[in-house]
């Protein structure tokens, strides 16, 4: 397996969109390449990455096509043009809650892959920027389904926290678990 470094990623980050913050943004995604490293994955499918893959071998899905994306496709636009089960591990990092569809996204993920690991802001106080304000731990579980995590960690500062949860879908089909909770 051929994981991003920390040089790869400063290097990387300085250049696009990632350069803000860098080791803050490095604190949660080394956490999420030690999972992946301990997961042994031969198929990834990172969401949302920006131009910037954890993994060498990742497929990508993104909206934009200067990403050069795997998947040219807005992950909130279900269902995914992805089979069932194609992927080890689904990765998403600070992407669920700029969609509009979490509940039938994350559904897709289930479907698609063995394994998610998601990373969320946790609590965050900025009330001009809807997207990241105040994100609650009822609010993540909601658009997870209320599926449990294996692994749940907090990562960042008091004014920026990140949450990184980890789940195993080897037993749950997303399509069934997300049309029992809207029944």
């Amino acid at each position: 397996m051929n994981f991003l470094t920390y040089n790869e990623y400063k290097q990387k980050a300085n250049s696009t969109y990632w350069r803000r913050n860098i080791d803050e943004r490095w604190a949660y995604m080394e956490i999420v390449i030690h999972q992946l490293i301990a997961l042994c994955p031969t198929t990834i499918l990172e969401i949302g990455t920006a131009g910037l893959s954890l993994c060498h071998f990742s497929e990508t899905m993104d909206l934009r096509e200067k990403y050069q994306p795997t998947y040219l496709h807005d992950a909130n636009e279900v269902p995914w043009p992805i089979t069932d089960k194609s992927f080890d591990v689904v990765v998403a990092l600070q992407v669920w809650e700029h969609l509009s569809q979490q509940e039938a996204a994350f559904a897709e993920a289930m479907r698609i892959a063995h394994y998610g690991i998601f990373s969320f802001p946790y609590l965050w106080k900025c009330p001009k920027d809807f997207n990241h304000h105040n994100i609650t731990l009822e609010k993540i579980t909601k658009w997870t389904l209320t599926q449990k995590p294996v692994s749940s960690i907090i990562v960042g500062n008091d004014k920026r926290q990140r949450i990184v949860m980890s789940f195993d879908f080897r037993e749950n089909n997303g399509k069934e678990i997300l049309q029992s909770s809207t029944n």
